[in-house]
């Protein structure tokens, strides 16, 4: 038994799949097909799913390599074609009439969530009366016609630019909708590639980049404009007026293909202080300024105030001002409602935490240090390796970014770790951290000043360059002949007490 299935296509298609004459044809000879019911229907999808692929490539891709424009695309133009040749692999033009225009187009439908993108050298300064116009879209394929509905890329005029058209009917009604730089094309010799995109809401942005200088890509402006939707044709007109600028215009690379629409919503990759009242905060992408600027789209906690959204050059990063200063804490940032430049928003869940500390100078004392333990030999219970020992004294929390460990011959530069009011720190050679990682929190030194078993001077000193903390001890100070001998640390009898030397430390008493 055969079976006829009929596949009824979405009329509006000619936005989705390319309209080429080939994929035409491909599309009619699957409209309509026989099949057999039971397994073979599984290699019919297969098949159909091999079309779906192949109608979704870029509606053009010409490099001319094929050494001709007559087929896979077919383009046709003035004087039967005769106007263009191709030379050395490139589209060139062929017109020997002064004062004269013609063109060469092929077919398109792509307008909207489009990218069009070629490459041009034309070997001339440009004028107002030798100039080349892109169609990017256009409803007829006569780029000569006195009345054509589409855009264009002038490359070239008065002002020797690149620039975005719109033209409704006649050739008079052409107008600018984005004006590039001039000047641009002022060179006897101009080799430029050209990339412009189109959003489904009809923004265009044109971009510009000078293949000499390999300069990546200058955005010559944006513009929103949704007069024409649809299109028919792309193509390439010149005007021309002496024997100066005949077979000096070029062409190559020319590719239209969907733009991949953005759907995903930004996020918030950081938020970093930069002082008491600024906090500089990072997007995924470019953002939209007028959300981003909105303090009703922001909060942050322990009642810190957002006075206002500070813009920055790169329009992914922007600055929070505080209307008070921030006081040492750990500080969650939330942001909704906030869009990129495709107008997806950021919902909820977007946070970001940072910790700030109020600034403070350290005085003597505010830290000290609580424990040595310079001969790890015989090994007892610890480590088998040096350890010193930080207590905070303070009722501050204190950042140790670039306080220095010293003994008399090396000095090694803490990094930014915080101590809480009260906390223990372990300080050890960079190598021996994991040794210590189970005994709290630890710092791993490198240099790392070696701590003499008889005795030694170790201190501890501030980014101001204040001594906070200094020991000079000795093996005496074990007060035990065994203990002396290796495996145990000396520790501090009284943290808080004000007494040194051998009054105030001793060999620890626990037996780990």
């Amino acid at each position: 038994m055969q079976q006829e299935f009929i596949f009824l296509i979405d009329p509006n298609i000619n936005q989705s799949i390319p309209q080429t004459n080939s994929n035409k044809n491909l599309f009619k000879a699957f409209l309509i097909f026989i099949c057999r019911p039971t397994t073979d229907m599984k290699h019919y999808f297969i098949i159909l799913l091999l079309l779906t692929q192949t109608l979704g490539f870029a509606q053009l891709n010409e490099d001319f390599t094929d050494g001709n424009f007559n087929v896979n695309p077919v383009w046709t133009g003035s004087n039967s074609g005769t106007d263009f040749i191709i030379s050395d692999k490139q589209l060139r033009s062929n017109s020997t009439l002064p004062a004269s225009s013609f063109y060469i187009s092929t077919e398109n439908t792509l307008a909207l969530n489009t990218i069009w993108e070629f490459w041009v050298n034309l070997q001339f300064s440009t004028s107002g009366s030798n100039f080349t116009d892109i169609y990017l879209t256009s409803d007829k394929a006569d780029l000569k016609s006195t009345s054509i509905n589409g855009y264009f890329v002038r490359i070239g005029n008065t002002e020797d630019e690149i620039s975005l058209y719109k033209r409704s009917g006649l050739s008079a009604s052409s107008t600018k909708i984005i004006d590039g730089l001039n000047s641009s094309v002022l060179s006897t010799n101009n080799t430029v590639k050209i990339r412009l995109s189109r959003n489904a809401t009809g923004l265009f942005k044109l971009e510009r980049e000078v293949v000499t200088l390999n300069s990546g890509y200058f955005t010559e402006g944006t513009a929103t404009d949704l007069s024409f939707t649809t299109s028919a044709y792309f193509g390439i007109f010149i005007q021309q007026s002496s024997a100066s600028f005949f077979q000096k215009h070029f062409y190559d690379g020319f590719k239209i293909k969907p733009l991949v629409t953005d759907t995903i919503p930004p996020t918030l990759k950081s938020a970093v202080v930069q002082d008491s009242t600024i906090v500089e905060i990072t997007f995924s992408e470019a953002m939209d300024s007028v959300s981003a600027k909105s303090v009703l789209n922001f909060s942050l906690d322990h009642n810190a105030g957002i006075l206002k959204i500070l813009t920055t050059t790169d329009p992914a990063r922007f600055r929070i001002k505080l209307s008070g200063g921030l006081n040492t804490a750990t500080y969650t940032l939330s942001v909704i409602n906030v869009k990129d430049l495709n107008g997806n928003l950021i919902r909820s869940g977007n946070t970001s935490s940072f910790s700030f500390i109020r600034p403070y100078i350290a005085k003597h004392g505010d830290i000290i240090i609580n424990e040595i333990f310079s001969d790890p030999s015989p090994q007892i219970d610890l480590p088998s390796v040096e350890f010193a020992e930080l207590r905070n004294n303070s009722g501050q929390t204190l950042s140790l970014r670039n306080w220095k460990f010293a003994d008399f011959g090396t000095s090694a530069i803490l990094n930014d770790i915080i101590m809480e009011p009260q906390a223990l720190l372990i300080l050890c050679a960079k190598a021996d951290t994991a040794e210590f990682k189970g005994f709290g929190k630890v710092l791993g030194l490198s240099p790392w000043p070696s701590l003499n078993n008889s005795g030694d001077i170790l201190k501890l000193i501030s980014p101001e360059n204040l001594l906070i903390d200094s020991v000079s001890y000795s093996d005496s100070w074990y007060q035990s002949s065994s203990k002396k001998s290796g495996g145990w640390t000396l520790e501090r009898i009284d943290p808080k007490s004000k007494c040194g030397g051998i009054f105030n430390w001793i060999a620890s008493k626990d037996t780990s």
